[in-house]
């Protein structure tokens, strides 16, 4: 005899639905006669093996919810909608009926998946209003985007800036190494004509290195960096 008491397992309820709508599946679709379109895994695949793609609508026992394109190994892939639930913040985090302090709310994602990660373009809306439009890998914004606040604000997302920010950095740094080997070969020279009995550097000669020293770093800093301000 079952435990009455013994808590509900909740598991993940899957929706087959048709390929070209949200609708679920039938017996036009393959539905055998006294087979509901629902079930608890994914029937695409077989214990072991893969199957064949599909479309379904997930819920997830945390209470998330995904409508979309699965692969043939059960992953999300494709096109879908994932909407990420938050849970409302109770009083008591131990009672689910202490006092409510602030409500449950919800974000999503429609967009591009590549093995259960958000991958390609798509758009999120957070749960605070803000949107970002544009490009994602491996489940992080990465590429060009749109970011538009709230209140309206819009700031355009390039993660790329950082890359040619870092490259300017790396242009600076081998500018620095310029002026370095210029004030070496100066103080090189000087003591070499002390003890050896070459001929020092004339102040011309002084001069053009430090006139090369500073075109060094403007030149090798400068691109780079105007490239990174261009995005």
């Amino acid at each position: 005899m079952a435990d009455e008491d013994a808590p509900e397992v909740v598991v993940t309820k899957y929706t087959f639905l048709k390929a070209d709508s949200d609708e679920p599946i039938g017996a036009e679709d393959g539905l055998e006669e006294g087979q509901a379109p629902d079930d608890v895994w994914l029937r695409n695949t077989e214990a072991g093996e893969d199957g064949e793609p599909c479309r379904a609508r997930a819920e997830y026992p945390n209470g998330d919810v995904y409508v979309g394109e699965f692969d043939e190994a059960g992953n999300k892939h494709g096109r879908g909608v994932y909407t990420y639930h938050v849970p409302a913040v109770r009083e008591d985090p131990a009672d689910p009926d202490s006092e409510i302090k602030v409500e449950a709310t919800s974000y999503s994602y429609d967009g591009e998946w590549v093995d259960n990660e958000r991958s390609g373009v798509g758009k999120m809306v957070y749960a605070n209003g803000d949107t970002y439009h544009g490009q994602w890998e491996h489940g992080q914004r990465h590429g060009q985007g749109s970011y538009v606040k709230a209140n309206g604000d819009m700031y355009r997302w390039v993660v790329q800036c950082a890359v040619a920010v870092a490259v300017a950095l790396v242009f600076v740094a081998a500018g620095v190494c310029a002026c370095w080997w210029s004030v070496g070969r100066s103080v090189g020279r000087s003591v070499g004509a002390c003890f050896l009995g070459y001929e020092p550097l004339q102040p011309s000669e002084r001069a053009s290195d430090h006139r090369r020293c500073v075109a060094a770093c403007v030149s090798v800093s400068l691109l780079p960096t105007l490239a990174a301000l261009s995005f």
